[in-house]
């Protein structure tokens, strides 16, 4: 089974880019997605008693909800800082292994991670010889420098074996470079 990991600052169309790789691969073979962040957005359903899809809508979560007076974003990010005080900062990585070993089990030719945001969530995905994908765009639209400078958006360092996409173009330029970049990986 092969991983494929793709890390990027908020807004530079990781999920996108996670779906464009499941839909090409999907032609020819078995292509599950999952996020490191599955785990914490069903958990902040249940904290926020708000629908899940809430934390999933891209033009949701940066939107204020009442009565806690944050974004989904936010919820995620203190709700993920509060668990990895108490359970250790891996344990969003110790999920995703987990769904990797069900996912093999499923008979899974590929996984997808759509949210790579940390050093040692990129180390999992390398560790298992898999490939991180970087997606960065010149220009992100809806800066917020209170969710910009929280530690999931510091980015990860760039390493010998990872590819690089630049989301600065039509959809149509996006699916030809991520095509291009599935060319160099011997899924």
């Amino acid at each position: 089974m092969y991983i494929i990991g793709v890390s990027g600052k908020r807004k530079v169309g990781k999920t996108t880019v996670a779906n464009l790789i499941a839909e090409q691969l999907g032609k020819t073979k078995k292509v599950e997605v999952i996020a490191f962040a599955d785990m914490l957005k069903d958990v902040c359903a249940l904290v926020f008693n708000m629908p899940r899809n809430l934390f999933d809508a891209i033009d949701l979560k940066e939107v204020k909800v009442e009565p806690c007076g944050m974004s989904p974003r936010q919820m995620m990010q203190r709700v993920a800082d509060s668990l990895k005080k108490v359970a250790g900062e891996r344990i969003f990585v110790e999920s995703v292994a987990a769904k990797l070993k069900d996912a093999k089990v499923r008979g899974a030719d590929v996984v997808v991670i759509h949210d790579v945001r940390y050093p040692y969530e990129a180390e999992l995905v390398r560790s298992n010889s898999g490939t991180v994908i970087h997606v960065v765009r010149d220009r992100r639209p809806l800066t917020n420098d209170v969710i910009d400078m929280h530690s999931s958006e510091k980015g990860i360092d760039l390493c010998v074996n990872d590819m690089v996409i630049k989301n600065n173009y039509s959809m149509s330029r996006l699916e030809s470079l991520v095509e291009k970049q599935l060319m160099n990986i011997n899924v």
